[in-house]
């Protein structure tokens, strides 16, 4: 009996150390997503686009620091998920089921292949600020996708089981817009609710 209690006190002390070193601990792929900072100069800012634009405040310890960023069509679809942490999509979900819960279910990562995790995968930033994502109006084989609405999603596991979503619909038209998109929380004490904040959408005619 005291061996058994040995070995499952050495299995929940290794899990915990995976947990609360779960970006430095999860395997590096080619991450080739990434989450831009808001002031990157790189980028000319040309094009029709929709930019979701948030600040991210860093929490310490487990079960945080995840999210992503995805779009959907008028019916639901999934045409293109732009960026998600790498923690989660590239297996984190198996140790902690209820991480972008919304995103694995559209995504169904299970059956992505490698490749396909790694154009979609990004690294957690370290630092806190603000930052966007960018979509070029592409599905995922790089086709231009035809004139109609659109849902930009943008989903944030805050701590473990409580997440917040924020979702914003354009429409293609020649003139440009912008969504302020009101959370939807799973709980609205959450611990970590201000991991996310300030979610700016906006299109872009060109």
């Amino acid at each position: 009996m005291k061996i058994r209690f040995a070995v499952l006190f050495i299995v929940l002390c290794v899990a915990g150390v995976f947990l609360y070193f779960e970006d430095e601990l999860t395997p590096v792929y080619r991450n080739l997503a990434t989450f831009m900072p808001a002031d990157d100069a790189s980028f000319s800012g040309s094009g029709r686009r929709i930019e979701i634009t948030f600040d991210y405040e860093r929490q310490g310890g487990a079960g945080s620091n995840q999210y992503a960023v995805w779009i959907e069509d008028a019916d639901g679809k999934l045409i293109r998920t732009l960026a998600v942490t790498k923690y989660t999509s590239t297996g984190g979900w198996r140790l902690r089921k209820t991480s972008l819960s919304h995103w694995r279910k559209i995504a169904d990562p299970l059956h992505m292949s490698m490749e396909e995790i790694e154009a979609v995968s990004g690294a957690t930033p370290q630092n806190s600020g603000s930052y966007r994502v960018i979509w070029d109006f592409t599905d995922d084989n790089g086709n231009q996708v035809p004139d109609g609405e659109y849902k930009c999603r943008l989903e944030a596991a805050l701590f473990f089981s409580s997440y917040a979503l924020y979702d914003g619909t354009f429409t293609t038209g020649n003139e440009a817009a912008v969504i302020y998109p009101t959370p939807q929380y799973s709980c609205e004490n959450s611990s970590h609710i201000d991991m996310i904040g300030q979610v700016e959408m906006a299109y872009y005619p060109e």
